[in-house]
């Protein structure tokens, strides 16, 4: 009798083992419902890792993020959502094994995630397929939203697409929300509330290619194909690339079914603001336009012409941008007209020639406006000497050469 009770007591002891016994000490010890056996980590769970002999240097508490990953400082990101206890275990156990330690005997409890989902009474049942790690059907509490329903699940695989993430509701409509941060103009709020029956479903990236063309103002017009998922109007630029003559304040994309937006991609492009990007879409057309804002440069520089305007320029700008004073230029009868109302024009008389010996700077931080004509007229004497350049002008004032070199660059 005693032999057989000693047996059976042995079996229930490897059983607890083999179904985890540390998590299930841990969440009697809490005084929480003991989870089914082999349970799979999910986002949200706090994840107790105990090493032995080595102690506390490698005992770690570890919460798992809404991308399923935990970070062990000894081995690096680990995916742990949709994973047993085991697995997670034999993991660590051989990262440590790698980074030096040996015979580390690793012991993994977890406390399961107890957030918006869980607690408070049940106000319906949602069902999450696709690009997850646990995909399933779980019961949602009041308030609920998009993202804490994508963590129940386990977090989005490293295939999934997060830029259509589609969701039917009970009544058969469907909404398609994009979680990348990218903002896609007249879709849903990312984060929406979610609904008693709704399906989320989490689409593969898909990686056959998508075609966009550039056209207009750019230096490289056509077509273009990403391989890559996810591709922007930025990503289209930066192949395209567009001419230093391109208003990119008035670019134009052209969407199959849709009307022509408007959007000023110098916001994107000049100034790095993200706000101004888009997701492309199959057959998307990009056109640049050329830039109507101009100003003349005559007389004796290095390159008479008109200067396409693209916001902020000065007086200094506008004469780089033209291949500065010659060494016939006067410098000291240099002017500036410009259009005013009722089709009159003023003219401004500038004296750039005694800058460099404590002259008036501020001439030269004059605003360009479009139209404007500057003129600097050849000396009959050649009264520079050893000023010939403008640009020995600014080195000698200590004058900031313009904010967009690039564009200077181009410019020339």
């Amino acid at each position: 009798m005693r032999r057989r009770y000693i047996a059976s007591l042995t079996s229930l002891c490897l059983l607890l083992s083999a179904l985890g016994g540390p998590l299930f000490a841990a969440q009697a010890a809490a005084g929480q419902p003991a989870p089914q056996p082999r349970y799979r980590i999910k986002a949200g769970d706090v994840v107790d890792v105990t090493v032995l002999p080595q102690g506390p240097p490698y005992n770690r508490q570890l919460k798992v993020l809404p991308d399923g990953t935990i970070t062990y400082p000894e081995i690096g990101e680990i995916v742990v959502a949709g994973k047993t206890l085991a697995e997670v275990t034999d993991i660590i156990t051989a990262g440590l094994v790698k980074a030096g330690l040996r015979n580390p005997r690793v012991t993994i409890s977890v406390t399961p995630f107890q957030g918006p989902l869980e607690g408070g009474p049940v106000q319906g049942k949602v069902v999450v397929l696709g690009q997850v790690r646990q995909p399933g059907a779980f019961n949602i509490r009041e308030n609920a939203r998009l993202i804490e329903v994508l963590a129940e699940a386990g977090g989005p695989t490293e295939k999934a697409d997060l830029s259509k993430v589609q969701i039917t509701r009970g009544d058969l409509t469907t909404l398609v929300v994009d979680l990348t941060g990218i903002p896609t103009p007249g879709a849903p709020a990312p984060n929406i509330l979610m609904k008693d029956g709704d399906t989320v479903v989490v689409p593969e990236l898909q990686r056959a290619g998508l075609t966009a063309s550039a056209l207009g103002e750019v230096n490289r017009p056509g077509p273009v194909t990403f391989q890559q998922a996810g591709a922007t109007l930025l990503d289209l630029l930066q192949q395209a690339g567009p001419q230093p003559t391109a208003d990119l304040s008035r670019a134009q994309l052209r969407r199959v079914g849709q009307a022509p937006e408007i959007i000023d991609l110098h916001r994107l492009w000049v100034e790095g603001d993200q706000s101004f990007n888009r997701r492309l879409v199959q057959d998307d057309i990009l056109v640049i336009p050329p830039n109507l804002a101009k100003a003349y440069v005559l007389g004796a520089v290095g390159h008479p012409s008109a200067v396409a305007l693209h916001g902020g320029e000065t007086l200094l700008d506008l004469l780089i941008l033209a291949g500065s004073p010659n060494q016939n230029a006067n410098l000291s009868q240099v002017t500036v007209s410009r259009s005013g109302a009722g089709g009159t024009r003023t003219v401004r008389r500038i004296n750039l020639k005694n800058i460099g010996s404590g002259g008036d700077t501020s001439a030269m931080n004059m605003p360009i406006s479009s139209g404007d004509v500057v003129v600097v007229p050849a000396s009959k004497e050649n009264q520079l000497k050893g000023l010939t350049t403008l640009t020995m002008i600014t080195t000698v004032l200590g004058i900031p050469q313009p904010a967009e070199p690039v564009r200077s660059q181009q410019q020339q």
